[in-house]
């Protein structure tokens, strides 16, 4: 299978596509197709970390090999996390819920555990933490990187070039 990148008008607005198909003819069904470029790896890469989607046509797109599938759950987890940072980065702003109960079920949902993982011969992990008062709404993300505090970016692109070498069938 072939990787492409796709730009794809959808209301209006250009959104890019990653798609896995055996040839470019497989693709041309797509409505509203801008262009069509065929992709290497630091292409994915960057398309990953834009949050771009992926699409596969004519494969299942599962993973098959039980190595596959704990990577594919600890990806689920980190983009977890990743999207839970970046939904929370203006919390200091956020109202919190007035009753306690309302406070800890808030607490509890958007909280997310340590998740770690190897990427490149690095050792990560990623934790997010939420808490309430009465008045406040207090988030912070915990992300390392071999035992050194990193930031979100890091963790990012590692969480990129998992999906790529995920999508590329390299695990």
């Amino acid at each position: 299978m072939k990787t492409y990148l796709v730009n794809v008008k959808i209301q209006g607005l250009i959104q890019q596509l990653i798609i896995r198909a055996e040839s470019e003819e497989d693709i041309h069904y797509i409505n509203n197709c801008a262009s069509i470029t065929s992709a290497n790896r630091k292409e994915i890469i960057r398309a990953f970390v834009d949050r771009s989607s992926v699409v596969t046509i004519g494969l299942d797109p599962t993973p098959k090999s039980a190595e596959a599938k704990t990577v594919y759950n600890t990806i689920q987890e980190i983009k977890a996390i990743v999207d839970e940072a970046v939904y929370m980065k203006n919390a200091y702003f956020f109202n919190p819920p007035s009753k306690s109960s309302l406070r800890r079920y808030y607490e509890k949902k958007h909280t997310h555990d340590i998740v770690e993982w190897t990427e490149g011969g690095n050792l990560y992990s990623a934790a997010f933490d939420v808490k309430c008062t009465c008045t406040s709404v207090y988030a912070k993300g915990y992300y390392t990187k071999n035992g050194e505090q990193t930031n979100l970016k890091a963790i990012r692109y590692s969480l990129a070039k998992l999906q790529t070498a995920l999508l590329l069938g390299e695990i």
